[in-house]
């Protein structure tokens, strides 16, 4: 007995330490407003790299306390110090710091700083931020340019329109591509004729975008400009035009479709089989069941997804034998 009881004494003795470390909610929350107020103080110190981590440090913390101290922060001289106020009040979602960030964005002497605040603006979602993003757009760098033509398109920013439409003409093919996806997201067929005028750049990714552009916001007008692509050289620029050309209810490229969905490149097949599912023709089950068995599991679900459109489409005395059968 005696050898039992000293076991147990030993036991507990060495499970004391443990439970005597564990903390109180109370004692937790005040750690927290410690952390909070030790690094509101360290916003002071005369060291950067102090400010930025005590910067980085009331981010992590979440405390909605913190807004005021980070917008002040918009003016350290240390740019990036401003950078990572900049990222911590987009991440808080501070609409009350959007004049400040906004400020930021047009007038911040560093690139990468004016960067930051057009894609902080993108996470705050105010639209009073517009004007700042509009100027953003005629930036002589190209990163907030790219930023500011990306949360326009977030914003769906109808009123920047105009000089977004103006930046297709950049020379720069990434911001050309850029505001293609901004125009996309704002979906203001306004803009059909502008991006119609693209499918012949010079870029053939930008020419993509314009592709896939038009699916989202085309018509008629872009049905008939996109037809030619079908003899494009480039099986990619081939495969997005089928694809676009389905979404706004065209089956014109059925047959390429076919084919392309049995090619060796995962993007061009996936970008077809896609098309099969829009365009909904019962010749296209064989290649859609051969498809779902591919070992790249993306193929194989879209293929599967695609497969059970067309079937709901048809009854199954309808459907087309698959070669097994």
């Amino acid at each position: 007995m005696l050898i039992y009881f000293l076991i147990f004494c030993l036991m507990f003795s060495s499970a004391y330490p443990l439970l005597a470390q564990e903390k109180t909610p109370q004692q937790t929350f005040q750690q927290q407003v410690d952390l909070f107020t030790s690094n509101v103080e360290k916003l002071k110190d005369k060291d950067a790299s102090v400010r930025r981590r005590a910067v980085d440090e009331l981010s992590r913390l979440r405390d909605p306390r913190a807004v005021p101290y980070l917008i002040n922060s918009l003016k350290d001289n240390d740019q990036f110090v401003r950078m990572s106020a900049v990222d911590a009040l987009g991440l808080f979602r501070a609409k009350e710091a959007t004049s400040h960030i906004s400020k930021i964005l047009t007038d911040d002497k560093e690139p990468q700083v004016r960067q930051s605040a057009a894609v902080a603006l993108g996470y705050i979602l105010d639209k009073s931020a517009i004007p700042a993003l509009i100027k953003g757009l005629k930036d002589p760098a190209d990163g907030p340019r790219f930023a500011s033509a990306q949360t326009l398109g977030i914003l769906r920013a109808t009123e920047a329109i105009p000089a977004l439409v103006e930046c297709l003409k950049d020379k720069n093919p990434n911001m050309r591509r850029t505001v293609l996806n901004a125009l996309g997201q704002i979906g203001d067929k306004s803009t059909e004729k502008n991006i119609i005028e693209l499918l012949n750049d010079n870029d053939t990714n930008v020419k993509i975008e314009a592709i896939r552009t038009l699916g989202i916001i085309g018509g008629t007008d872009s049905v008939q400009a996109l037809k030619p692509l079908l003899e494009d050289k480039d099986k990619n620029v081939k495969a997005y035009t089928i694809n676009t050309l389905s979404k706004l209810g065209d089956s014109s490229g059925l047959d390429s479709a076919l084919q392309l969905a049995q090619d060796t490149d995962p993007t061009v097949k996936i970008v077809a089989i896609e098309s099969l599912g829009f365009i909904g023709d019962k010749r296209a089950i064989p290649v859609l069941e051969k498809a779902t068995k591919d070992p790249n599991t993306y193929i194989s679900q879209n293929a599967k997804f695609a497969l059970e459109k067309i079937k709901a489409k048809y009854p199954k005395t309808q459907q087309a034998p698959s070669k097994k059968q």
